[in-house]
């Protein structure tokens, strides 16, 4: 009898330390829930401290002397580009060569959500502020901070 109460019992556990939704409707694991889309707002502050970070490990961060992306070119074999890809090309960057430069010139600009960055003349970015501290490019692939807002 103590082996099925204790069965019972680890069913109700591990299903209440399962990803469920919240009363409000939102994802109670994972992805940025303390603040609503309506709530969010881009600033280019936002790219300040450790910046953005997608799981190529390709940053983008505002740094004193200007705008800072680094990274290496993603595999065609990825089945996706990410924007900081389309600047490596544009820098002409080998496969697996490393890139780090800052954009001494660079400007962000902010409307509501979107963030458009001039990083010179024939290089321009736009992000989406999905979360609060997560962004996502215009190919849809998701940059995380390691920031707080404050």
């Amino acid at each position: 009898m103590r082996k099925v109460m204790l069965i019972i019992f680890s069913v109700f556990l591990l299903t209440a330390c399962t990803d469920t939704e919240d009363s409000k409707g939102g994802n109670v694991k994972g992805e940025d829930t303390n603040t609503s889309l309506g709530e969010l707002k881009a600033d280019e502050s936002d790219f300040k401290g450790s910046g953005f970070r997608n799981k190529n490990g390709q940053l983008i961060a505002w740094v004193d002397k200007g705008l800072y992306v680094t990274g290496t070119l993603s595999p065609e074999s990825a089945g996706y580009r990410t924007d900081i890809d389309t600047v490596l090309e544009k820098e002409s960057v080998e496969l697996g060569a490393s890139f780090s430069k800052i954009y001494e010139d660079a400007e962000i600009k902010t409307d509501g959500l979107k963030y458009y960055i001039e990083l010179d003349r024939n290089i321009s970015l736009e992000f989406e502020k999905v979360g609060d501290r997560m962004i996502k490019d215009s190919q849809g692939i998701e940059y995380y901070t390691q920031e707080y807002p404050e």
